[in-house]
């Protein structure tokens, strides 16, 4: 499992503990951009909230369950984010940016409310995980078949329309591991 892994290669960190390590000013851009758009309770990520660095540069992003409503498009310029987790939130969407994220490897957002993906998750190239379960998806772009990569991607209690299922047993019938 990723959160075991991560253990070993990160060091999960509050990033406004003052003892914690630096990481890169572009990064804290994007952590603090995360922590304004936390409406409900702001606080909810400085304690819940993990973050795991490398070279003090973000690799890791944990901002499950606090409550957010979307994205920040700043957290789409972690250039070297391998994991993101964004589970049991309120997102309706994704933002069109999130293809830019050139080194993510495992992206969890199953519990939320996205009913579309955007057709640029197609140019995640290193991605071997995508949990979209329990949310509101019909349609899955056609590009999803890029994802060269990919060894899960889970849709379940998703109202997935015929031909995004298809797609997913063309993706099944070569090795990846499909829930829907």
């Amino acid at each position: 499992m990723a959160s075991e892994t991560l253990e070993n290669k990160t060091k999960l960190v509050n990033l406004y503990d003052p003892n914690g390590p630096k990481v890169q000013i572009e990064d804290h851009r994007a952590i603090y951009e995360l922590y304004g758009s936390v409406k409900e309770n702001p606080k909810k990520f400085y304690w819940q909230g993990k973050i795991g660095t490398e070279n003090n540069r973000i690799v890791c992003l944990d901002a499950s369950e606090i409550g957010l409503t979307y994205i920040p498009k700043g957290i789409c310029n972690l250039k070297n984010l391998k994991e993101l987790w964004l589970y049991k939130n309120q997102i309706k969407t994704l933002p069109k940016n999130i293809g830019n994220l050139d080194n993510l490897e495992e992206l969890y957002l199953w519990g939320n409310q996205i009913k579309t993906l955007p057709k640029n998750i197609g140019n995640l190239k290193k991605l071997r995980t995508l949990n979209l379960n329990d949310n509101q998806i019909k349609t899955i772009p056609e590009n999803i078949r890029n994802l060269k990569n990919l060894k899960g991607l889970y849709l379940l209690a998703n109202p997935l329309d015929e031909k995004s299922k298809e797609i997913l047993e063309e993706l099944n019938s070569k090795g990846v591991s499909v829930g829907y």
